[in-house]
């Protein structure tokens, strides 16, 4: 097992029409190939949409919770990721119009097991 670091990104429109998961998913592909060519960091997130409850929330409210997991073995300097990743989420809430944007970090042990060509 590696320690490492698993980010959430809570991306909230509270009040605002909220864009298509579809649209979402676009726009972090687009934004992750860009960083990865400047700076060769692998970034790679899993979008899921949810519910939200709060103060100023309405009954149908909704927000994206994006989850990134450095691979420890791509990515061995976790700051160079959390860099990356920090320019990601800035280019991301630009094209979005500035979202309410929260940033989770927790440290975990992980185990990766590589995609095996030979079986596919």
């Amino acid at each position: 097992m590696n320690l490492t670091e698993k980010y959430e990104i809570l991306i909230a429109f509270i009040g605002r029409e909220i864009p298509e998961k579809e649209y979402i998913a676009d726009i972090w592909n687009q934004a992750i190939l860009e960083e990865y060519q400047k700076s060769s960091i692998y970034i790679n997130v899993a979008i899921d949409e949810r519910l939200l409850a709060c103060v100023d929330c309405t009954k149908e409210e909704r927000g994206f919770v994006i989850t990134a997991i450095r691979n420890p073995i791509q990515t061995q300097d976790s700051k160079l990721y959390y860099n990356a990743l920090g320019s990601i989420v800035f280019k991301i809430r630009d094209i979005l119009g500035n979202p309410y944007t929260l940033i989770t970090i927790e440290q975990l042990d992980s185990t990766f097991f590589p995609y095996d060509l030979q079986t596919h």
